[in-house]
Formats: structure tokens, C-alpha cells, sequence
């Protein structure tokens, strides 16, 4: 089977090196010039290696990083970037990374360390996200409750990922917002209250233990 690889690289000139490289060493290969983009494909497609980036278009390629392990992905992730320094370094695998590599690369040591990584087990690299007697799948698009199916629409499924993603962690509606709602300039804070009572008709079964809970002031929480 062949390993489908995204490359997320702002400067055009070297993601079609690398693209031509990976696509003439038998990789499937799509390729996003900003972190926006490569997160909007991730939540399309899966993928068997991640080429990060660090200096990208508003977000950074660490932020990417970071989100991608915050949504349950653990698909390999190489840093193929010019911040060279020790502190970078440790950022980077700090986030999630399983690899670092810095430019100017060569090629030759760029598929080395490429095959290394998709020779991890591919059971290691992904498992639904699981709180409790909730399960989401973040490749189906599907979420479970005690083993049976619950229907959920687009952007109530998106607020669930977030908040399953980070068990006991507050989000503002603010922050829900702008993740869930990021090209939508016209959505409120009443679209995400909308949003969150619609999945707690489905996900929470028992009012005396609700599974999200609104910490008044702050915002939502999934209680582990």
C-alpha cells in the first residue's frame, strides 16, 4: 500500500522539490502552503506522515503540531525547517514531532528519515478519541455512545472533537468560535450555546452526571 504523505510548506520552490522527490521515491503526496490549509485536508483525509514547516502564514507549523496531537492524530510528524537553534528543536518535538530536520536538507537524508517513520506500526498511529462511554472517530466521523451510533451534524461534531481532544480543559465560546467557526464572521456566541445544547440532548444520557458542563464565566468543559 502506498504511504500517503502531506507536505505543509510555505515556500513553493521547495515544496515542489520535495513533492517531486517523494512522488519519484513511489509516496502519494498533496501538499498546503499554510497551517490553515493543512488542518482543513487533515480533517478530510488521513494520512501516514506529516512534513511540517515551522515558519508558515499566521499559524505556525508548531501550532499545527500541536493541534494535530491535541486531536487525537498520531499519525508521524517531520519538521523540515531553517529555525536551527537547540531551543527550536526542543520546541518542535516538544509538540508532538517524532522528527527534526532543519535547512538547506538533502534529499537523499530527507527519504532516509522518511522511511524510518512509516516503518512505526500503523495500529500506533491512530485510535478514536475516548472519554468515558464516548467514542468519536475522527476518520468515520462518527461518535458512539455506550457502543451505539449518535447522529451529530457537521459543526456539532467539530465542537465535540475540540472538547474530547482536551478532557478537562475550559473553552470560552470565544475560543470555540475560532476554531470551529473560522471562516463564519457573522457567528456568536449564541451559535456556540445553540451548538453545545444540541450535543447535550444527544451525549448526555444522565442529567445528575452530565458529560459537558458550562463553568459560568469561562465557558464548556468535557468532564473526564
Amino acid at each position: 500500500m502506498t504511504a500517503h504523505i502531506l507536505v505543509v510548506e510555505d515556500d513553493e520552490k521547495i515544496s515542489e522539490v520535495l513533492q517531486d522527490c517523494l512522488v519519484a521515491a513511489g509516496y502519494e503526496v498533496e501538499v498546503a502552503h499554510s497551517a490553515e490549509a493543512g488542518s482543513a485536508l487533515l480533517a478530510q483525509k488521513t494520512y501516514n506522515l506529516l512534513i511540517l514547516d515551522w515558519q508558515l502564514p499566521k499559524a505556525t507549523g508548531l501550532d499545527l503540531c500541536s493541534e494535530v496531537r491535541s486531536r487525537g492524530i498520531n499519525t508521524p510528524v517531520l519538521f523540515l525547517t531553517g529555525m536551527d537553534s537547540v531551543v527550536n528543536k526542543m520546541a518542535g518535538l516538544d509538540s508532538g514531532a517524532d522528527d527534526y530536520l532543519t535547512k538547506p536538507f538533502a534529499l537523499p537524508e530527507v527519504l532516509a528519515r522518511v522511511r524510518a517513520l512509516l516503518r512505526r506500526p500503523q495500529a500506533l498511529q491512530y485510535k478514536p478519541l475516548s472519554v468515558g462511554n464516548l467514542e468519536l472517530d475522527q476518520r468515520s466521523k462518527t461518535v458512539k455512545l455506550n457502543g451505539e451510533p449518535v447522529k451529530l451534524h457537521p459543526q456539532e461534531f467539530t465542537v465535540l472533537e475540540l472538547l474530547m481532544s482536551n478532557p478537562g480543559r475550559v473553552f470560552s465560546g470565544e475560543e470555540l468560535l475560532s476554531r470551529a467557526w473560522p471562516t463564519d464572521s457573522d457567528a456568536t456566541n449564541e451559535a456556540v450555546r445553540t451548538v453545545i445544547l444540541r450535543i447535550r440532548k444527544v451525549v448526555d444520557i444522565d442529567s445528575d452526571n452530565p458529560i459537558i458542563t458550562t463553568i459560568k464565566g469561562f465557558g464548556y468543559r468535557l468532564e473526564v
